[in-house]
């Protein structure tokens, strides 16, 4: 191939030369139908797309260098994204072909490839959501039983709803996902992280770990709304010391909201020990290096109570920035400060909280660790100088205790 030829088919100049892509979380939830191999194509495409993350001139030779996919294998998935109707050709060449990444909106039942349904199925999927409380019908339930076995429909506490990855939208906005080309491409030598999923052979921890990115919010939440995944904590108060009251924290469980759109649609498709699977698949991504959880410091335990700041220790693997460790440095030298006399067992730490704040809870805020350099990215980083005005109060307090003590 030449190199003009190569540059065409990679997209090393034109396409993602911003960092970033994005795909339409709508089409990709449709993507994942297909299977595995089509949703790594699909987002080997949409990596290599142009600025409206539609048009694209990747093709089977840059997903081939991006991935283990044998060459052999390609042509099946990059055929059945063409004939699911979810990539379109926009040119004639066999040779450098290009295609263009239908919008989610334009996506629906129609794409969806399942089987057809019968005149009862039909009228009962017309009617969901349905409730199952109180006990419908036998022959009823038997036809959602159906609908549920053939992908139309799911169950969801006591309601059976329609699968939402079939349902058209007439809302022609896309639900961008934005993703850093990091997940595509091979790293010195290693394996991408997407290439990493792809090894695992398992599409549900792929759509997840996509998913995540869609909830992802940094600038409010420092990552995935604690909200919908967190890591949770007990909580004992150690000392007070007037303006501050020293706290202790002690890992409980991890949490999810069944609400959230990644939970719900995971576990719908692992009906058999779907919580259970759920939470293996985070320690698995978590395994991978693909995401942490970063504790931070709230108001309480109500969605209402906002943060004060992180306060987690730099180590290998955590993703804290410089000026989150900075803080942590000077909060756990306070802490230590306040709890002088006081018996703890090793590795316990004391966390200094304003006295004011009598319900402060600590809670593991899951952090994507390959993130877009987007405005939103720069937003989030613009916290650090506020983290480093903590450090200095907390390093203030500290000198002041010292001296007071000499």
């Amino acid at each position: 191939m030449s190199k003009a030829a190569d540059s065409v088919e990679r997209g090393t100049e034109e396409a993602g030369s911003s960092g970033f892509f994005a795909v339409d979380h709508r089409a990709w939830r449709a993507v994942c139908r297909l299977g595995l191999n089509e949703a790594i194509c699909y987002l080997a495409l949409a990596r290599g797309s142009l600025a409206d993350n539609r048009n694209t001139a990747w093709s089977i030779n840059a997903v081939e260098h991006r991935t283990g996919i044998s060459r052999k294998r390609l042509k099946a998935p990059m055929l059945a994204l063409e004939t699911s109707g979810l990539a379109r050709r926009t040119n004639a060449s066999e040779k450098f072909p290009r295609r263009f990444l239908v919008p989610g909106h334009e996506i629906g039942i129609r794409l969806s490839g399942l089987p057809e349904l019968t005149a009862e199925e039909q009228a009962l999927w017309d009617q969901l959501p349905i409730n199952t409380k109180p006990k419908l019908p036998e022959n009823v339930l038997a036809t959602a039983r159906a609908l549920k076995a053939k992908k139309y429909a799911r169950s969801r506490g006591s309601l059976i709803e329609a699968n939402p990855d079939l349902l058209a939208s007439a809302d022609e906005r896309p639900d961008w996902v934005w993703l850093p080309n990091t997940l595509i491409d091979p790293i010195q030598g290693r394996a991408s992280p997407i290439e990493q999923i792809r090894q695992s052979q398992d599409i549900a921890l792929l759509r997840l770990f996509i998913d995540l990115y869609h909830d992802h919010s940094l600038s409010f939440d420092g990552g995935v709304p604690s909200k919908l995944l967190v890591k949770t904590y007990k909580r004992f108060k150690v000392v007070d010391d007037g303006p501050l009251t020293g706290w202790r924290f002690e890992h409980d469980s991890y949490q999810s909201d069944g609400d959230a759109a990644f939970y719900a649609a995971f576990v719908a498709d692992s009906p058999a020990g779907g919580n259970e699977r759920f939470f293996e698949a985070i320690e698995e991504l978590r395994n991978l290096g693909l995401i942490t959880f970063v504790e931070h410091l709230f108001e309480g335990d109500g969605e209402e109570a906002e943060v004060i700041h992180p306060f987690a220790k730099p180590l290998p693997g955590r993703d804290v920035t410089e000026a989150e460790g900075e803080l942590y440095e000077a909060a756990a030298r306070a802490g230590e400060t306040m709890a002088r006399g006081i018996q703890l067992e090793e590795g316990q730490a004391v966390v200094p909280v304003p006295s004011h704040i009598k319900k402060v809870m600590m809670r593991g805020v899951c952090r994507l660790r390959h993130r877009p350099h987007t405005t939103v990215t720069a937003e989030w980083m613009k916290q650090s100088d506020h983290w480093r005005e903590q450090a200095a109060y907390f390093n203030a307090y500290t000198q002041s205790r010292i001296v007071k003590a000499a």
